[in-house]
């Protein structure tokens, strides 16, 4: 698996975008006005929710977090379902740290810029190796039947 696939694979737990490198600049125009307050800390919730899915090794729980319009570039939902099962077979537990850095919003979509990393415990060794790590990444989520989900850079 390569860093772009098993970034795009993280993509749906709204932490990273898994091709685009986009950095919030300073002074950069951002799509929106920031989030206001209700909205921002029910799309953290739910990323709480879905990283706790993610260390509980539960693709289908992770999953329901994800638009089934997703796309980012060429990866879609079924691309996630495929990375994320990689990361599970790969990985006996992973870990996840997590920081929204910036949080704009217009109607039913955001835009989530956060800071972050995944590490993994390989079984056998038992040792935990950091395995993405990724800094002011953007990614939109949409709001569909009153959640948020992650929606892509589309």
């Amino acid at each position: 698996m390569t860093r772009r696939d098993a970034l795009a694979g993280l993509g749906l737990l709204f932490l990273v975008a898994p091709t685009l490198r986009l950095r919030c600049a300073e002074g950069a125009q951002l799509p929106g006005t920031p989030a206001p307050a209700d909205v921002r800390a029910a799309i953290e919730s739910t990323i709480r929710t879905a990283i706790a899915r993610l260390e509980a090794r539960d693709l289908n729980g992770v999953l329901l977090h994800v638009s089934e319009q997703y796309r980012t570039e060429d990866v879609t939902k079924a691309v996630l379902r495929q990375q994320l099962d990689a990361l599970f077979s790969l990985y006996d537990a992973l870990r996840v740290q997590f920081r929204v850095d910036m949080m704009t919003a217009v109607g039913d979509t955001a835009w989530i810029w956060s800071t972050g990393q995944l590490s993994g415990r390989l079984p056998g060794i038992g040792a935990w190796i950091p395995t993405f790590t990724w800094e002011q990444q953007p990614e939109a989520a949409r709001r569909e039947n009153g959640s948020w989900r992650l929606y892509g850079l589309q």
